[in-house]
């Protein structure tokens, strides 16, 4: 799974899960409050909110904007936006080359209704899933009414193969995906923690397990820091950037430097995160987001 996708699942499962423990907190101290309203752990909770709320934002300003583009251009000017969506869903054989989108929504229905678990299964196992492709996917699942039956298959799966380290982080991606079509609530927490733990059995199979790991890191990153899981992430992904150096060069292993440089910034040890930053920005010259972020010098 790409870093992007992660980033977007990450955020909501640690906002649920905050929100159980909020909750949880409440009912077991429900005559003596441990914070006050308004106190860290809710400001915490409503910045997270917030953040997922901007990313819902990002995604319909895109849609607007292509709105925009179709009533002060040229309709040939949308359908060409369309025509690059619908041809790389066409190549991961979720569309049918050539399916224009007016007839391609009227089967929209038809096809739901014909989609089976296996259907979906197979969608997912394609070779070099983007995340576009993985969403739509799910959200296929969720207008089927089969993200249920999905994450059952993923848990069984996981079951049957306790050895699998693969098996294992995929149920925990089941477990984010279902995280967003579920409202508000302890449900939320309690499938953030599920997703942890699936993630945390896949490293005990395979501590190399690079997506495992970075998705548990990021996550904790975003966790409220009474917790103490800022910290464990920090310590997730140091040692991930210690055993990617083993593993074959792949570009996403740059988002650990990254991450790993932003986290040591936020919690004032710049020292550090320029250390971080520069080492990926040796390892990953091609990285922008790394080379902005190096100091003259510090790459030398």
């Amino acid at each position: 799974m790409r870093p992007a996708l992660i980033l977007v699942l990450a955020v909501l499962a640690a906002a649920g899960t905050s929100l159980l423990m909020n909750l949880s907190s409440s009912e077991s101290n429900a005559a003596t409050p441990v914070l006050d309203k308004g106190g860290p752990s809710d400001a915490t909770v409503s910045a997270l909110e917030a953040e997922v709320e901007a990313l819902r934002a990002e995604v319909e300003g895109l849609r607007a904007a292509k709105l925009a583009a179709g009533a002060g251009g040229t309709r040939s000017e949308v359908v060409d936006v369309e025509a690059q969506v619908l041809a790389v869903l066409a190549e991961r054989g979720l569309l049918e080359p050539g399916a224009a989108p007016v007839a391609r929504a009227a089967e929209l229905d038809e096809e739901l209704a014909n989609l089976s678990v296996e259907d979906l299964v197979a969608m997912l196992n394609a070779d070099d899933l983007s995340d576009i492709e993985w969403s739509s996917i799910w959200e296929k699942a969720r207008k089927a009414g089969l993200t249920d039956e999905l994450v059952a298959f993923f848990e069984q799966q996981a079951e049957q193969n306790p050895n699998d380290a693969n098996a294992q982080a995929e149920v925990g991606y089941a477990y984010l995906a279902k995280i967003q079509e579920v409202t508000d609530g302890p449900m939320k927490g309690q499938l953030g923690m599920q997703a942890d733990k699936a993630f945390d059995r896949a490293l005990e199979i395979d501590p190399n397990h690079w997506d495992a790991r970075f998705t548990k890191a990021l996550s904790y990153s975003f966790w409220p820091a009474f917790t103490g899981k800022p910290a464990q992430a920090i310590t997730q992904l140091e040692i991930l950037v210690e055993r990617q150096a083993n593993l074959p060069r792949d570009e996403k292993h740059a988002q650990s430097y990254l991450m790993l440089g932003n986290l040591y910034q936020q919690q004032g040890r710049l020292e550090e995160a320029q250390q971080a930053w520069a080492n990926g920005a040796q390892m990953f010259p091609e990285n922008a987001e790394l080379q902005q972020h190096v100091q003259p010098g510090d790459g030398e």
